[in-house]
């Protein structure tokens, strides 16, 4: 009789993410002769339907992966099996249970939780027959940091679907040479790497089977610049439109050699995700993050204006030492030097990360729940974040995801105080619907009209000529309130003077 598999469970943000984690971890069952089963779900999904199909899947014991966006669902989805499959093992992994594990309600539910990378580790767990058993719940193990030449790589393990339809995630390193207070990487700066023909030929693999998407987790894949040429020139023949790879880089340090480089690659074929964070270096100092500023527009610049490549620009509010309006002129400094996206992220409190023995005199207040995002500090009140919550959203909504791209860039170009601005906007749009999200892009278009009109000084008949376009170049009917729109006022939700005006 054939041995029960593993079950592998991975519960990720979105359909397009597939995980790499849980593969690593079926690849070295898969290497031990031990039988394995992966379970994705989103964390739309209920818990309750996702026990049922663990349930159903009648593995031998469970394995979650767990992070900051999935550890609610997981816990939910714990305690669920607790009752009804209280026989079934448990087994947690992954950073958010890697760090404060004696204080964490779903470490104790579990039967083990392994901290820090379990690539060798579980399977030696697993191998041992005993070595986890439902009812010794709250055992907690620490993986020691696996030789990354001996990890079995995992990227026969995505299906020809997963290549075609999702993102498919690749790394060459672990780990980053700096100490960002806010990041777990700090905990244990350096950067160690995979052997590199094994991980060249399986991109090869990867390419040849049809992947479209591929996401390097690397956290700073320029920061071994011969590594990070090599890698390229390999890239250079082998991809082309629609296939895009995306990066992750450090916004100082791109040598000429790599930028010419990167001018080689056809249009959109490459993806730069380069984390600005602050504008200011005082700012960035508190935090442990040094940058040479002078490098980074300069580099910016060359890419935007002498590249094919795609720039998303990371911003992260609540960092201390920087109030609203400091947050707004780096804001403003970077959309004028125009990036494709700008993510408007807000500081978060994640396990272990250094950050969370911050001085008492900053203030520092996050949820006591996930995702552990800042309330408050010294420099940003509890409604100076609200705004920055809303505006981020509504921000990724009419800008990045572009679906209004040429009124957007009306408001690019016409703006002479950009967050302000659209801090106006994020005001009117609450004030009218209550939130900032699950917003109709009709209704965004109409605000939008009146929005340009009154704040930003365009002219109704231009705003709405603008608006019409977009929905022209995206096959979609202009409604006819649209069409006729008449620029109406609305009253501000929560005052915007505070930080913005200097007050």
């Amino acid at each position: 009789m054939s041995r029960p598999p593993t079950l592998l469970v991975a519960i990720n943000a979105r359909y397009s993410h597939a995980s790499l984690a849980v593969r690593y971890l079926a690849a070295s069952l898969e290497r031990a002769g031990l039988p394995w089963r992966i379970l994705e779900f989103t964390h739309h999904q209920s818990a309750a339907e996702i026990v049922e199909s663990i349930i159903a899947a009648r593995g031998a014991a469970v394995c979650f992966s767990v992070y900051v966006w999935n550890a609610v669902r997981v816990e939910e989805a714990v305690e669920q099996l607790r009752e009804t499959a209280p026989e079934l093992p448990v087994i947690l992994g992954g950073p958010e249970v890697s760090y404060e594990t004696d204080s964490q309600r779903l470490c104790r539910l579990a039967d083990l939780t392994i901290c820090g990378e379990a690539d060798l580790l579980l399977a030696e767990v697993l191998a041992q027959g005993a070595g986890v058993r439902a009812g010794r719940a709250g055992r907690v193990v620490a993986a020691p940091l696996p030789d990354l030449g001996a990890v079995a790589l995992p990227y026969h393990l995505y299906s020809d679907r997963d290549l075609a339809e999702r993102n498919t995630y690749v790394e060459t390193t672990r780990g980053c040479p700096f100490r960002c207070s806010y990041c777990l990487s700090a905990i244990q700066p350096g950067v160690r790497r995979f052997p590199l023909p094994a991980v060249l030929g399986e991109l090869d693999r990867l390419l040849a089977r049809g992947a479209r998407r591929i996401k390097f987790v690397d956290r700073t894949f320029n920061s071994d610049i011969p590594r990070a040429l090599r890698i390229l020139r390999f890239l250079l023949p082998r991809i082309r439109p629609p296939v895009q790879v995306h990066l992750e880089m450090v916004p100082d340090r791109f040598p000429r050699e790599l930028l010419e480089l990167a001018a080689e690659f056809p249009p959109g074929c490459l993806r730069f995700e380069i984390g600005i964070q602050t504008w200011n270096p005082a700012v960035a100092a508190n935090v442990q993050r040094f940058t040479r500023y002078e490098r980074v527009e300069e580099n910016l610049e060359f890419i935007l204006r002498r590249t094919g490549v795609e720039v998303h620009a990371d911003l992260l509010a609540g960092l201390p030492g920087e109030d609203l309006q400091m947050f707004g002129e780096g804001f403003d400094r970077l959309l004028r030097i125009g990036p494709h996206e700008i993510q408007v992220g807000l500081l978060k409190r994640l396990r272990g990360a250094p950050i969370n023995r911050a001085p008492r005199e900053w203030e520092m207040e996050f949820e006591v729940h996930p995702p552990y995002a800042l309330q408050r500090n010294r420099w940003l009140s509890e409604q100076d974040v609200q705004l920055l919550v809303h505006f981020g959203r509504l921000w990724d909504r009419m800008y990045n995801r572009r679906r209004l791209p040429r009124t957007m860039e009306l408001f690019r170009r016409r703006s002479r105080r950009p967050f302000q601005d659209f801090a106006a906007f994020t005001h009117r749009v609450v004030a009218k619907f209550g939130r900032s999200h699950s917003i109709a892009l009709d209704d965004l278009a109409w605000e939008a009209i009146g929005w340009l009109t009154e704040t930003v000084g365009v002219s109704r008949e231009e705003a709405r000529a603008s608006v019409a376009a977009d929905y022209a170049a995206g096959g979609r009917r202009v409604p006819r309130r649209l069409r006729t729109a008449a620029a109406g006022g609305s009253q501000i939700g929560f005052p915007l003077e505070r930080g913005l005006a200097g007050g």
